[in-house]
C-alpha cells in the first residue's frame, strides 16, 4: 500500500462529489405578466448548472425543467397560464451527480379577475355597428356601440352616423382598434354612474391608445366626464399636442369643479414625450387624495398632484365620453384598443399588474433585463472605454469590442476585443486588435466596432478609421473572423466612398436575403460650411471581397439636416430600412428602399432619441436598437418597433455605471440568442472627467 493512497483517494472523491443542494427558494409572480421570478441560495462551488422544475402539481408529477447556468441565483419563467398556481424546486448538478432538491415554493400568475373592474371596453369584443344587434365584421365598419365586458351594462354608444368612430382590423399586433376622427365620440348613458371619478372616491382608469394626428397644435380628449367644460364638473384625460404649449406632446389631467375652478397636472416629465403613431399604456389613479398619472410607467412617465380644495359632490356634467368631451369637441384623433376602469382602491401591486397585463397582452415589451454589470473599468491611462459593439458567433460565443482612449474625442489608444462562452457571466482578457502607437504609427486608429455574423458563419466587425493629422481624415473598413472571433484578419479599408471630405462607418453590415452585403456610412463634402452631413450605403455582391458605393440614403445639405450614424435592417416584405440619427435635434429618422438599397424614399421622423443606429431584427419580428434617452439622465434606452419598423416606441432604461457622475450613454449593440434571450453592451461616459465604462446586460 502506498502511504499517500488514501489521501489521494479522498481528494479525488471531493473533487468529483455532487454539489450541495440549493436552499431558500422563493417564487413570486412577476407583476401582471405571465411570468414568475424564482430566486434561491447557491450553496455549492462546484456545480456546472441547475435543474429548475415547475409544475401545476405540488408533487411534481409532470414537471417542466429549465436549466439555469452555474452560479445563478435568479431565473424568470415565462409563458405561464393566467390564474394558475405553479410549484417550483431546484437542484444543482455536475458530472458527479445531482444535489438533493431544494425546498419548494408556489406562485399564482396574475389574472384580470384579481381586480374588480367597474367597466371594461375592448375593441376585440362586443363591438356593434348599431345599438347592440349587428356586430362589426369588416375593416372600416362604423361603431355604434362598444359593450361593457364586465357585465355591468355600462355600454358606450353613438347613434349619430356622422359621430361614429370606425372599427379597424389588425392594427396592434394583429388585434383590432376603434379609430376616432374629428367629431367621433362614444358615450355612456347615465352621468351619475361616473360621479366617483371626481367626488373623492379612489379610482383608476387604464387605456391602450395612440394618436394619429398629422396636424399638431390641438388638445385631444381621450376620456372625459365633463372635466374640460367651462364651469363643468368632472375629470378628463387629455393629450396636448399644441406647439409652444407648456404641455406640448404630453398627457395631462384636467379636473373641473365648477365654482372651485380647474386644476391641471402634467403627466410626464418635460423630457418624456407622446408622439403621433406610437402606442401607449396610460393610467390615471386617485390614490387617497393624490391624482397620479402614468404613461408607460416602466418607461418613467409619471407625475402626481393634489387637487385644489375639496372634491365636488355634484354629478358630472357628462357621463363617460371616450374620444372627446361631452359636446363633441377636442376629439381624439387616433385609436384605442382597451379601456379598464376601477371604482375603489387599487393596490400598488395591482395597479402595476394591470399595466403589465396590458403591456404583455399587446406585446409592448417581451423581455426583462437583469441588472447591468460593468465589464471594463480603468482608473488610469486609457480609462475611456467607449463605443462598444457586441457580436454573437455561430457557436454562441459573445464577442465584445470597444475602444480604449484617453478621452471621447481623442481616439488615440487601442481597439480591443473580449469573448464570453458563458452568456456574459465571465469575459476573457482584452486582446488588442489595433494599437494607435505601434500599429498606427501614432496617427491611425480603428475604432467603434459593429458586429455582424453572416450566413456562412464569418463574423464581420465594421470599424471606423481616424487619422489624426491636419486636417483629420476619417474612413471606413472592417476586420473579419472565420473562427467565431478567436482570431481576426484586417483591417481592410473600404475605398470609393461618395464624399469628398471624409467618411465614417454606421451601424454595421447588413446581409440581405439575396446575399448582398450593405455597409451604411456617412460623411461630408469639402466646402460644406454648414457642416451638414449625409448618409449613404456601400454594397458588396461577392461576400465582402469588393465594395462599391450604391446610393445616397439621406442628403443632409438638401434637407438642411445633419444625417449621421445610419443603421440598416430588412423588413419581412424585403424592404430595407435605414435608421438615421439627425444630429441637429437628436432624433431618429427613417428612410426606406424597396429595391435592396439602390434607391431610397424620403426621410421621416421616428423618435426623439440620440446615438448610433444599430438595429436588430428579433425572431419575434420586433426591431430593437439601443439609444440614448433624451432626458436629464441620458441613459441607455430601448427603441423598438412591434410592427416591422412602421411605428416606434421607447422601452426599458438600463442602469448607469456606479463609478462616475455626469453620465451619458455612448453607443451600444444588441444580440439575440438561439432561445430568444437578449444581450446588450453599451458604454456610460462621464464626459467631464473623460472616463467611460463598458456595461453589459441580458434578459433573465
Amino acid at each position: 500500500m502506498f502511504p499517500g493512497g488514501l489521501s489521494l483517494l479522498v481528494v479525488a472523491m471531493e473533487a468529483g462529489s455532487a454539489p450541495a443542494a440549493p436552499s431558500s427558494l422563493v417564487a413570486a409572480r412577476d407583476g401582471g405578466y405571465t411570468a414568475v421570478w424564482v430566486t434561491w441560495s447557491d450553496n455549492s462551488s462546484n456545480e456546472t448548472g441547475f435543474e429548475l422544475q415547475y409544475d401545476t402539481d405540488s408533487g411534481f408529477g409532470s414537471p417542466t425543467t429549465v436549466y439555469p447556468a452555474a452560479n445563478r441565483t435568479l431565473h424568470r419563467i415565462t409563458g405561464l397560464t393566467r390564474g394558475q398556481t405553479y410549484y417550483f424546486r431546484i437542484r444543482a448538478t455536475n458530472g458527479a451527480g445531482n444535489s438533493a432538491w431544494s425546498n419548494s415554493d408556489s406562485a399564482t400568475v396574475f389574472q384580470l379577475s384579481d381586480v374588480t373592474l367597474y367597466a371594461e371596453y375592448d375593441a376585440n369584443a362586443g363591438v356593434y355597428t348599431d345599438s347592440g344587434t349587428t356586430p362589426v365584421a369588416s375593416d372600416g365598419d362604423a361603431v355604434g356601440q362598444v359593450q361593457d365586458q364586465t357585465g355591468n351594462g355600462r355600454h358606450i354608444t353613438q347613434t349619430t352616423p356622422s359621430a361614429k368612430p370606425v372599427w379597424k382590423t389588425s392594427q396592434l399586433n394583429g388585434l383590432p382598434t376603434i379609430r376616432h376622427a374629428a367629431g367621433d365620440i362614444l358615450k355612456a348613458a347615465t352621468a351619475s354612474d361616473w360621479k366617483f371619478m371626481h367626488d373623492g372616491t379612489e379610482f383608476a382608469a387604464y387605456i391602450v391608445w395612440k394618436t394619429t394626428s398629422a396636424n399638431p397644435n390641438a388638445v385631444y380628449v381621450i376620456l372625459d366626464t365633463g372635466g374640460v367644460a367651462s364651469g363643468g364638473v368632472g375629470v378628463s384625460l387629455e393629450f396636448d399636442d399644441r406647439s409652444g404649449s407648456s404641455f406640448a406632446d404630453q398627457l395631462r389631467v384636467n379636473v373641473s369643479k365648477a365654482s372651485a375652478g380647474n386644476y391641471e397636472i402634467q403627466s410626464l416629465t418635460a423630457a418624456e414625450t407622446v408622439k403621433s403613431g406610437a402606442w401607449h399604456v396610460s393610467a390615471l389613479r386617485l390614490n387617497s387624495t393624490v391624482f397620479e398619472n402614468y404613461n408607460d410607467s416602466h418607461l418613467g412617465g409619471y407625475s402626481s398632484d393634489t387637487p385644489d380644495g375639496a372634491p365636488s359632490t355634484s354629478n358630472p356634467t357628462s357621463a363617460l365620453a371616450v374620444g372627446g368631451r361631452e359636446n363633441n369637441t377636442l376629439n381624439l384623433v387616433g385609436d384605442w384598443a382597451r379601456i379598464f376602469i376601477v371604482s375603489g382602491t387599487v393596490s400598488d401591486a395591482n395597479h402595476q399588474a394591470i399595466q403589465d397585463y396590458l403591456s404583455e397582452d399587446y406585446a409592448f415589451r417581451n423581455a426583462w433585463f437583469g441588472d447591468s454589470v460593468v465589464v471594463q473599468h480603468d482608473t488610469s491611462g486609457l480609462d475611456h472605454n467607449d463605443f462598444p459593439g457586441l457580436g454573437l458567433a455561430s457557436n454562441s460565443t459573445l464577442i465584445l469590442g470597444y475602444s480604449k482612449n484617453t478621452s471621447h474625442p481623442s481616439q488615440d489608444g487601442e481597439l480591443v476585443v473580449r469573448s464570453s462562452s458563458d452568456a456574459g457571466e465571465t469575459w476573457s482578457a482584452e486582446s488588442v486588435l489595433w494599437d494607435y502607437s505601434t500599429d498606427g504609427g501614432g496617427t491611425d486608429l480603428w475604432f467603434t466596432p459593429r458586429f455582424t455574423t453572416l450566413g456562412d458563419n464569418r463574423v464581420l466587425m465594421a470599424v471606423g478609421l481616424r487619422v489624426n493629422q491636419s486636417p483629420v481624415v476619417d474612413g471606413i473598413g472592417y476586420f473579419e473572423s472565420n473562427d467565431n472571433g478567436a482570431t481576426w484578419t484586417g483591417p481592410t479599408q473600404i475605398t470609393g466612398t461618395v464624399f469628398t471630405d471624409w467618411a465614417a462607418e454606421g451601424g454595421g453590415v447588413l446581409e440581405l436575403a439575396n446575399g448582398d452585403l450593405l455597409y451604411p456610412y456617412y460623411g461630408k463634402d469639402t466646402g460644406d460650411a454648414a457642416n451638414r452631413r449625409s448618409s449613404a450605403v456601400m454594397r458588396s455582391t461577392d461576400g465582402g471581397s469588393t465594395w462599391t458605393h450604391l446610393a445616397m440614403v439621406a442628403d443632409g445639405p438638401a434637407d438642411a439636416r445633419d444625417y449621421v450614424e445610419p443603421g440598416l435592417f430588412q423588413r419581412n416584405n424585403g424592404d430595407v430600412v435605414a435608421m438615421i440619427r439627425d444630429n441637429l435635434n437628436e432624433s431618429c429618422r427613417i428612410a426606406v428602399s424597396t429595391d435592396n438599397g439602390a434607391t431610397w424614399g424620403s426621410v421621416s421622423y421616428a423618435a426623439d432619441v440620440g446615438g448610433l443606429m444599430t438595429p436588430l431584427k428579433l425572431s419575434t419580428g420586433e426591431i430593437i436598437a439601443p439609444q440614448r434617452a433624451n432626458d436629464t439622465g441620458r441613459r441607455c434606452q430601448v427603441l423598438f418597433s412591434p410592427d416591422d419598423g412602421v411605428t416606434w416606441q421607447l422601452g426599458h432604461k438600463f442602469d448607469e455605471s456606479p463609478n462616475f457622475t455626469n453620465l451619458q450613454m455612448i453607443y451600444g449593440q444588441f444580440q439575440e440568442g438561439s432561445s430568444g434571450e437578449l444581450y446588450l453592451a453599451y458604454a456610460q461616459e462621464d464626459s467631464a472627467a473623460s472616463v467611460a465604462d463598458v456595461m453589459f446586460s441580458k434578459t433573465q
